[in-house]
């Protein structure tokens, strides 16, 4: 989609000495350098389950976004976008990333709807594309069921090793199915910790570039007390929870930084400099721990800004400038082209003409033709903000 133009604009082979004048008024300065450096650069996409724009520190739009050091270092050394969308719901937004195509094109317009074989995913596109990456995929899947597979459904798209679960959600963090590589069984380890934990020991194992699909549980309900060493949070009142337990959801957000960060911490100096960090929300927050200015019944689940809007940041080895922030309009379903990009794929065998037509070059555009060409798009979304109709 034409709204990739602007994001990638952030991804485009300019130096540091090529940037447009700021002052110019351009919608998409460049604050990325994707031609460096020539060496393939892992990539490392995290996805972070039923976090909006009010649990992000990352844009604090509400008076307490929580606490997630490492998201916000992620957020100081990249790029953060501050017009960034998804779908109401998990899936959808999954299936488009996945795809490079919106809900109506793949069928997987709602939660839990199965993703078909037929797509053409993106781990499978990347190493066609580029045959040097090894591709693995942890954490929450929720995009099969005995339609497409099933437990063997991330492996049939293309993921060479997949460990997480395959629902919406856990029943309890600690007592749930983990499957790997299409064989489940019982697991009682707390489920961000599992997590991080495959999602190292599968980049430990790789001697060549890698995509790591990293999709926490966390912040989807239920709702918890983490355990006590991955947060601040004291005092957590429950079991019984109280109505609103903004405090229980923004513990679970922290923990899961705190395992993101032990992640990140494992990498060698080395491999650290040569990793993409991709980090978004897939949806808004849910209605139950929504914070002011979005209002419950504009949450998760709706078609307004608070079911839509969501938390995305880029950070790796072509940033220019740490800290930038873009205000241009982009969408889930752009990483997938953004993923190949970085990748250096071979886009005529990533993408086949017969299966994709085209592929649309959106890593150039910038300045007033990407603001102009966005015009109707961008009053669009200003008649979804908080309940504005």
């Amino acid at each position: 989609m034409r709204r990739l133009a602007v994001f990638l604009a952030m991804l485009s082979a300019c130096s540091r000495d090529a940037w447009p004048d700021e002052d110019a008024g351009s919608d998409a300065a460049t604050a990325v350098d994707a031609s460096k450096p020539e060496e393939p650069a892992n990539i490392l996409l995290v996805i972070a389950d039923d976090m909006g724009l009010d649990a992000s520190v990352c844009h604090q739009i509400a008076a307490d976004p929580g606490r997630a050091p490492h998201i916000q270092s992620i957020c100081a050394r990249g790029v953060v976008f501050d017009n960034a969308w998804a779908t109401p719901l998990c899936s959808p937004t999954r299936a488009s990333i996945l795809t490079g195509r919106h809900g109506f094109r793949t069928t997987v317009g709602t939660a839990g709807h199965p993703l078909p074989l037929s797509e053409r995913a993106l781990p499978r596109a990347l190493v066609e594309g580029n045959p040097q990456y090894a591709v693995g995929a942890v954490g929450k899947w929720h995009l099969s069921n005995a339609t497409n597979g099933g437990p063997d459904h991330p492996n049939l798209v293309g993921f060479s090793h997949f460990a997480g679960s395959m629902g919406a959600q856990v029943p309890n963090y600690s007592s749930w199915s983990r499957v790997v590589n299409g064989v489940m069984a019982p697991e009682t380890q707390y489920a961000t910790t599992v997590t991080v934990n495959d999602a190292r020991e599968w980049i430990a194992e790789q001697t060549r570039p890698w995509l790591m699909w990293l999709a926490f549980n966390a912040g989807h309900s239920p709702f918890h007390t983490p355990p006590a060493d991955l947060h601040t949070y004291t005092m957590l009142p429950g079991p019984p929870l109280p109505a609103r337990p903004v405090e229980h959801y923004h513990a679970m957000i922290e923990a899961m930084d705190t395992e993101l960060g032990r992640l990140l911490d494992g990498l060698s100096p080395a491999v650290l400099a040569k990793t993409w960090i991709i980090f978004l929300g897939d949806n808004g927050t849910p209605s139950q721990v929504t914070q002011p200015p979005v209002p419950s019944n504009r949450a998760k689940g709706s078609v307004y800004q608070g079911g839509l809007q969501v938390p995305l940041a880029i950070a790796g080895p072509g940033v220019v400038g740490g800290g930038r922030r873009v205000d241009a309009p982009v969408h889930s379903v752009d990483l997938f082209k953004t993923i190949l990009q970085l990748a250096k794929v071979d886009m005529a065998k990533a993408l086949p003409a017969d299966r994709f037509g085209e592929p649309r070059a959106l890593s150039r555009a910038r300045g007033s033709g990407a603001t102009a060409a966005m015009g109707d798009e961008r009053s669009f979304w200003r008649r979804l903000r908080w309940g504005q109709r």
